[in-house]
């Protein structure tokens, strides 16, 4: 969903950061990433982020969040607000969800669902600010998704064959 007020894109996330990408204060928090598909830079100054649909004002980003360039992309890391102001204080779901971006006045630009959150990997449209979202083990935080690499199919979990307490046979 683009909103009128201003066209930034949710264009990827990763909610279950297990040791891929390291955030500014050194954690491996999740994050999404925002694209600006304008000619024009956008400010992300005082607006919203939020994960809860009934409190779209969650979460103000602040004065020094800086801009996305145009064309350009702009990560926002969650979870370290104790650490960085720039972050937001809570994390997305690993058991999926929705993530919400309202300008300064409250009102929805754009939001993204995401489904339960795989390991090391980000969930991704195939295209910058395409409809088509996937898998991918290559994340591109605050970069074009044209170099990731999509998953096709997801594997089944392995099953063990030999149980804890056995010696394998050699």
């Amino acid at each position: 969903m683009i909103s009128t007020i201003c066209a930034i894109i949710i264009n990827e996330l990763m909610a279950a950061n297990v040791g891929t990408v390291m955030s500014p204060a050194y954690n491996f928090d999740s994050w999404i990433e925002l694209y600006n598909p304008t000619e024009q830079s956008i400010n992300l100054a005082g607006m919203y982020l939020s994960g809860r649909p009934n409190a779209l004002t969650y979460w103000q980003l602040p004065a020094d969040i800086g801009s996305i360039p145009a064309k350009g992309y702009k990560v926002v890391w969650l979870g370290s607000n104790d650490i960085l102001e720039t972050q937001a204080p809570f994390h997305l779901d690993c058991d999926g969800g929705t993530i919400y971006l309202s300008d300064q006045n409250g009102q929805l630009v754009t939001s993204a669902d995401y489904p339960e959150a795989m390991s090391r990997t980000s969930w991704a449209r195939k295209t910058d600010g395409g409809d088509e979202w996937g898998w991918t083990a290559t994340p591109t935080p605050g970069a074009s998704n044209a170099t990731s690499a999509f998953a096709s199919e997801r594997l089944a979990a392995p099953v063990v064959s030999v149980g804890s307490l056995q010696k394998a046979p050699r």
